[in-house]
């Protein structure tokens, strides 16, 4: 079979013209989409790269900033078990003069004014450490 006498008629042209038109725009369209998609995630790579990087170096810094506050709290925890609690000490000196005024005889209401321990704690006080008429503390 010859083709010989093909006739080709303007609108066919015409059609086919705007088919490839057609094609054309699609085929560009689907480029620009294309490199498009690619440079939103090359700046996503970009961004996750950047946040990692901070975030590693955060890391790090509290990594150090912890360190720093476990010295800090260990060397708080060796210094603090040597202290006595607060207002012991004068608590222990009130007693320690409690001991003295009972050896030494002193009524139960002169060593509480003196002290200000209340009569509870001068009368235990006072029944383990008044002296014996020996001299001794009496121990019941």
């Amino acid at each position: 079979m010859q083709l010989t006498n093909l006739e080709i008629s303007p609108e066919l042209i015409l059609a086919s013209a705007g088919i490839l038109a057609a094609l054309l725009v699609v085929c560009a369209g689907l480029w620009l989409t294309q490199r498009a998609t690619k440079r939103c995630i090359r700046l996503l790579q970009d961004q996750q790269n950047r946040a990692q990087k901070i975030n590693s170096e955060q890391l790090q810094k509290i990594r150090h900033d912890l360190d720093g506050l476990a010295i800090l709290v260990e060397s708080l925890g060796k210094t603090t078990k040597r202290m006595p609690p607060k207002g012991a000490s004068l608590a222990a000196e009130k007693v320690e003069i409690a001991i003295s005024l009972a050896a030494a005889g002193e009524s139960a209401e002169n060593i509480s004014r003196a002290t200000g321990l209340s009569d509870l704690d001068v009368n235990t006080i006072i029944r383990f450490h008044k002296n014996k008429p020996g001299g001794e503390p009496a121990l019941i």
